[in-house]
């Protein structure tokens, strides 16, 4: 084969991979939009899920409650090795990402309204998580991938909770949107508080609480933690709690409920929490024939 006749079937074959590409590698099957009652219930499930694994196994072993007899990487303060849990960053931000979209839908759509205020309260319970987690974060230009920003400026945890689309901000906008919802749309997908959006509200008014009080040792916040507790709009028995109740099996369950008994019983009390308790016990001990 000739130079020429060379280059004329590479033309042709460059030709031919260029027709029709986007249609022929689109995959028919694979869903590029969601509803939203799917999405909401897919974070409230996922970020539940995962963070108590973190909190059960991370927050567990670097709080020396647990060790761990094998597989002790983490448990010897090796974090960036982390083989059970210790690493929530991305549950955080793909959990983030999810719940923007539905925030997106709610703002774009009017019939799908009623999503505004669950999602904004989600957006700043784990924005939160985020911030106290790592400090200075990623957060106003986070989401904008789609605009092509790939390298969002790292924001100041102070500006994150005060800032206009904060934290607080945006649990103001949630509560304010969930008041004036007059749709007839139901909140689909809660599987929270089943679409009850007063429920919503006291979680919100509830969160502020937490989160003002958080930064009380910085800002003045007597003003904003007398009028929430003046209108007495939030969780004050246990029947509010935001609870996510998992189940024995799948889909719905704890991935610890089902682990094989030697992952199980790799978790193990520590020495410490042990010497903490036996000073404990004899401390009542004392007491108690005093």
């Amino acid at each position: 084969m000739n130079k020429i006749t060379y280059i004329f079937f590479l033309l042709i074959l460059l030709a031919s991979c260029t027709k029709d590409f986007e249609t022929i590698n689109t995959n028919p099957n694979a869903p590029v939009d969601v509803q939203p009652n799917l999405l909401l219930r897919h974070v409230l499930f996922d970020y539940v899920e995962q963070m108590s694994y973190e909190g059960f196994v991370a927050g567990n072993l670097l709080g020396q409650y647990f060790a761990e007899v094998d597989f002790n990487l983490f448990d010897r303060h090796s974090l960036s090795e982390p083989q059970f849990g210790g690493n929530p960053w991305d549950i955080l931000y793909v959990n983030l990402r999810n719940n923007e979209i539905i925030l997106d839908k709610s703002r774009t759509t009017p019939t799908l309204a009623v999503y505004e205020g669950p999602a904004l309260v989600l957006k700043a319970y784990m924005t939160a998580a985020l911030t106290d987690i790592y400090g200075d974060v990623p957060y106003f230009s986070a989401l904008d991938g789609k605009q092509g920003n790939v390298t969002p400026a790292y924001d100041l945890q102070e500006d994150i909770y005060l800032q206009a689309d904060g934290i607080l901000d945006n649990l103001d906008q949630a509560i304010e949107a969930m008041q004036n919802y007059t749709g007839a749309l139901p909140l689909d997908g809660d599987v929270i508080y089943g679409g009850n959006l007063d429920q919503w509200i006291k979680f919100a008014n509830s969160l502020k609480i937490k989160l003002l009080m958080r930064i009380s040792n910085k800002q003045d916040v007597s003003g904003e933690l007398q009028k929430i507790y003046d209108e007495s709009n939030y969780i004050a028995v246990n029947a509010d709690n935001a609870v996510f109740e998992f189940t024995n099996g799948q889909p719905n369950n704890f991935r610890m409920a089902n682990l094989r008994v030697g992952d199980f019983e790799n978790f193990v009390m520590s020495e410490t929490i042990e010497e903490i308790l036996a000073n404990f016990k004899k401390q009542m001990s004392s007491h108690q024939f005093r």
